[in-house]
């Protein structure tokens, strides 16, 4: 066995500790630099320690998680930053749901009584019509073809995720779905609140609270007490979706919010049958629907909103979840919008938000420097008609040559 023997000797343990100026540090990135002082001058970190504190111990500890709120309250001292910085007015919401796909699918559906599995469920119908159930594409041109084919949230659910329902994802497939919702300052883009729902409510269960939530947290993020009937909120923005009569009246009635949200059934609804302060509150949303300012809301509606869902859930990488549970992607979804949050106020303070714009912008910086000198080095040195030994400063050579170069520069490296 000794010429079997490894003649090697073992490898030397390394020392565990590192001198500082041993350990290998990244590329400089001014982008990060900036933001890595802007939650200094914040307290981001202060503020999470002193949030987080009490739920790190394992006496405390809750399914090992600290809970929704301690999430909301981070989500509100961000909030409260930007308010300092001008960036949370608070005078007009606009409100919209999107699509999450949740991390189950329909292959493990069971009925709620009976809990069979789907496959099994749809494999004894295939057996009493007479299909070879011993055969998988027979069976699924049987489910595809049969007649009443429903998958209800009321008979079928996915024990592996119970809170995932059965909906149509933003492909418009039909998959396990949630649904999150955004409450946006109209005049910023920030995101003041986000809820995970289920993905077979409707947007406008509910609504008359949820809006009443948010405009407590603006008054007092902005240090004002709520008094029934008025609210620091002015206006409030929303599609076709939510519109409900006695919703609409309920926010009137407890807010005094101005509801610029389309009518879907106009023309056709029968007046007569409502109170008198739901008709009112449907006149004014329609007036308000009508009117210039209203058109220019919902303009504004669409363009903060689908931005926000764009950042989040397209280049945040949150469309698809990879959690289950809802209280799990609640508190992972805060995290991306305390993001979004942050990329405004970085926005405001040095004029990009992302890595990508910063680095686009010194493109831009240093593409529009090589044009000019290009462009002065091209035009005579002297002037002797006028005795100026510099006419591209002075004359008008330098506006009408350049400044069309450098605009179009600027969008080309910008990629607007």
């Amino acid at each position: 066995m000794g010429k079997f023997r490894r003649k090697d000797t073992a490898p030397a343990q390394q020392h565990l500790w590192l001198r500082p100026e041993e350990i290998v540090t990244g590329t400089y990135n001014l982008f990060y630099t900036k933001l890595a002082a802007l939650l200094e001058k914040v307290r981001f970190t202060e503020t999470v320690n002193r949030i987080c504190a009490p739920y790190c111990r394992t006496e405390s500890r809750e399914g090992g998680r600290a809970p929704v709120e301690a999430f909301e309250a981070q989500h509100a001292g961000v909030l409260r930053s930007l308010r300092e910085h001008g960036l949370l007015r608070g005078r007009k919401l606009g409100i919209d749901a999107s699509v999450i796909e949740a991390n189950t699918s329909l292959s493990g559906l069971e009925r709620r009584n009976s809990e069979p599995s789907y496959r099994e469920y749809v494999r004894g119908l295939a057996a009493d019509a007479g299909v070879d159930t011993s055969d998988p594409a027979a069976v699924a041109r049987f489910d595809r073809a049969r007649t009443g084919r429903r998958t209800s949230n009321l008979e079928w659910h996915n024990p592996d995720d119970p809170d995932a329902r059965v909906g149509r994802t933003k492909s418009g497939a039909c998959d396990m779905i949630y649904k999150p919702e955004h409450i946006v300052d109209l005049e910023s883009g920030a995101v003041i609140s986000a809820e995970i729902r289920h993905g077979d409510e409707g947007d406008t269960a509910g609504l008359a609270d949820r809006i009443a939530a948010a405009a407590g947290k603006v008054e007092a993020i902005h240090g004002e007490d709520h008094h029934a009937g008025s609210s620091r909120v002015l206006e409030l923005a929303a599609d076709k979706g939510y519109h409900d009569a006695t919703e609409l009246a309920v926010i009137r009635h407890e807010t005094g919010m101005r509801t610029v949200i389309p009518d879907p059934s106009r023309g056709r609804r029968r007046m007569g049958k409502f109170a008198k302060e739901v008709r009112v509150a449907l006149r004014a949303a329609e007036r308000a629907v009508a009117s210039p300012s209203g058109r220019a809301l919902l303009r504004a509606r669409g363009t903060h909103l689908e931005r926000g869902f764009a950042h989040v859930l397209e280049c945040g990488g949150l469309r698809r979840t990879y959690l289950r549970g809802r209280g799990n992607i609640a508190r992972r979804y805060r995290c991306g919008i305390i993001a979004f949050n942050f990329t405004l106020l970085m926005r405001k303070l040095f004029s990009t938000g992302t890595p990508r714009q910063m680095a686009a912008a010194g493109r831009a910086f240093f593409a529009i420097m090589r044009r000019f000198l290009a462009m002065a080095l091209r035009l005579p040195a002297t002037d002797r008609r006028a005795g100026n030994d510099f006419p591209w400063l002075s004359s008008g050579a330098l506006t009408t040559r350049l400044i069309p170069v450098i605009w179009l520069e600027g969008c080309i490296s910008t990629g607007s």
